[in-house]
């Protein structure tokens, strides 16, 4: 009987002297992420806040891992904005792209359809039926003096004065001769220093001759 009292004091005394105190299993584990270790660090961290969740070092550990989670999500969630907000601006200026291609079509088809008629081409907005709307983002050219948009005066005339060394860049002339049309759309879809070019001819050929949505 006595020997296995000794014996079993023997034992407890061991895993008392064994066991690592909760302030040093801290340090064990700020030392692991100083080394470069993360992953020994947060094991170290979980496993003192399972362990011993009522010593102080036990709570900090708590404290660590709950702030190290908060800074995770953070961190994920600007990740997901950086990436959702250039796709949802580029979405946004495409949809507004929709305003200059039925346009430029109706023209097309207001012109073929005057020709078709008379004969002749409609020469002017008015006479093609095309009608100014209070909310379009464009300005139509149908020559260098025939211009309608829906903004005010002043950024009509802004957009204008943009307008002309870009077209001229990109050789664009805007209006009609004996052998056919070119009509254009010019806009500021985003803001930026770019311009959103359109065309249109005679062919119905469409063409984005400069992209302001990518």
């Amino acid at each position: 009987m006595k020997t296995t009292l000794i014996i079993l004091m023997a034992l407890s005394t061991a895993a008392c002297s064994s066991k690592i105190a909760p302030r040093d299993q801290y340090v064990k584990a700020l030392n692991q992420r100083l080394e470069g270790n993360p992953t020994a660090y947060y094991d170290g961290m979980l496993k003192l806040a399972v362990e011993e969740p009522e010593s102080r070092a036990g709570r900090r550990a708590k404290a660590t891992l709950q702030g190290g989670s908060i800074m995770t999500t953070v961190a994920i969630t600007g990740i997901l904005a950086a990436i959702a907000i250039p796709n949802f601006l580029k979405f946004q200026a495409r949809a507004k792209q929709s305003e200059a291609k039925t346009n430029l079509k109706r023209l097309f088809v207001a012109l073929k359809s005057t020709y078709v008629e008379t004969g002749r081409y409609c020469r002017t907005f008015e006479t093609c039926g095309f009608t100014p709307d209070p909310t379009m983002k464009y300005l139509y050219f149908m020559g260098r003096d025939e211009i309608v948009g829906g903004a005010g005066a002043d950024s009509v005339m802004l957009l204008r004065m943009r307008a002309m060394p870009v077209l001229e860049a990109l050789n664009i002339e805007p209006g009609i001769t004996r052998a056919g049309f070119t009509f254009v759309a010019v806009g500021d879809i985003d803001g930026d220093d770019e311009l959103d070019v359109w065309t249109i001819n005679q062919d119905n050929d469409l063409v984005n001759a400069q992209n302001d949505a990518e």
